[in-house]
């Protein structure tokens, strides 16, 4: 490949790619080409992969206790039979908070 060609597909990376340095510890980098290399991935296809899916999987966390939270807060307002019971409701709730965000 001629240095023409090279600095075309430089150019177009440039513009299409973001670029981030990955630093492992020594023996790590052969760990994860034979990895990617066994699954029939490239290394940054397998890294690129690998970021994806941690980041869904975290979000999916994230779900989960919202809809524990949000469970916890209709128990809170289920047995009110008044206004008077949903301020008191309303105040626990927030004290809840509170405190979640102290610790």
């Amino acid at each position: 490949m001629g240095r023409t060609s090279s600095a075309v597909k430089d150019r177009y990376n440039a513009k299409a790619y973001d670029e981030i340095k990955v630093r492992v510890s020594k023996g790590g980098k052969a760990r994860i080409q034979s990895y990617a290399e066994a699954h029939g991935e490239s290394v940054n296809g397998f890294i690129n992969r690998a970021i994806d899916q941690t980041m869904e999987r975290d979000n999916e966390m994230t779900d989960k206790q919202l809809e524990v939270i949000m469970n916890l807060v209709a128990d809170k307002f289920d047995g009110c039979k008044d206004m008077e019971e949903v301020k008191k409701a309303i105040k626990e709730v927030r004290e809840m908070a509170k405190k979640e965000k102290t610790e």
